[in-house]
């Protein structure tokens, strides 16, 4: 166990993965998928190759499992929805833009600059650099 992790945190997060892969056997999931969930304590943790507590977890189950399951499977053992996946990787891009998905004046005007065709936003872009070199 990674000394980061909490006794609590460890104990939510194998208790989550633990019912989420009992619900998928019962459901006649795979065996090979029902590998990728995390069941044991050394598989929690902060560390390399590690699934973090939480939703976090869920995440890194998700993206791990990229280049051996579909969509759809990464979704199944992830116990993650295909909405919830978007609205993060929205969130995140729009941080990665320097945008706060909180606010509510950045979200209309990433949504404003995300709804562009490729020669709109290049000529918006040509007006930003006019103003900056004002």
């Amino acid at each position: 166990m990674n000394a980061s992790v909490s006794n609590e945190e460890l104990y939510q997060s194998l208790n989550f993965w633990r019912a989420h892969h009992t619900r998928l056997a019962d459901e006649g999931t795979p065996p090979k998928l029902l590998e990728e969930i995390p069941l044991t304590s050394e598989r929690i943790g902060f560390g390399q190759g590690q699934i973090r507590p939480g939703e976090l977890g869920q995440f890194d189950v998700f993206y791990a499992s990229e280049p051996y399951h579909s969509l759809q499977d990464r979704l199944l053992i992830s116990g993650l929805s295909e909405d919830k996946v978007k609205e993060t990787e929205r969130e995140q891009e729009m941080k990665d833009f320097g945008w706060d998905p909180d606010n509510p004046e950045d979200v209309k005007e990433y949504e404003y600059f995300n709804s562009m065709t490729r020669p709109e936003a290049e000529a918006q872009l040509v007006v930003l650099e006019k103003l900056l070199k004002e």
